[in-house]
């Protein structure tokens, strides 16, 4: 949570004030504790409980704790790519929404 906060306030720095209160509201709304239950549904619903014990022996593993461990920080790198990526194309974006706006337009 604290690296895409970071991530945010570097693309906004007018966040940057309110970094400890978005903290707070995050470790409220975004803990394990409080997303526990809706977490445990998720898996189970996409994975047979055999499934899930091949992948805690996995996460038990060398190689499964360094994924632990580099999961954020490449999710945050991806983020920031995708972000590039579309802030690279937005005029792309914005003709694209333009023409599709006047071909609603022109249905009417």
């Amino acid at each position: 949570m604290s690296q895409m906060l970071n991530l945010q306030i570097q693309q906004n720095p007018a966040l940057g004030p309110y970094k400890a209160v978005m903290l707070e509201f995050l470790g409220k709304h975004m803990s394990y504790e409080s997303l526990k239950d809706d977490l445990v549904k998720m898996y189970a619903e996409a994975f047979t409980a055999a499934e899930l014990i091949k992948i805690n022996e996995f996460y038990s593993t060398d190689v499964g704790q360094k994924a632990i461990e580099k999961m954020p920080e490449l999710m945050t790198k991806g983020g920031m790519i995708g972000a590039s990526r579309v802030q690279e194309n937005l005029g792309e974006l914005q003709d694209m929404i333009k023409a599709e706006a006047e071909r609603l337009q022109a249905q009417k």
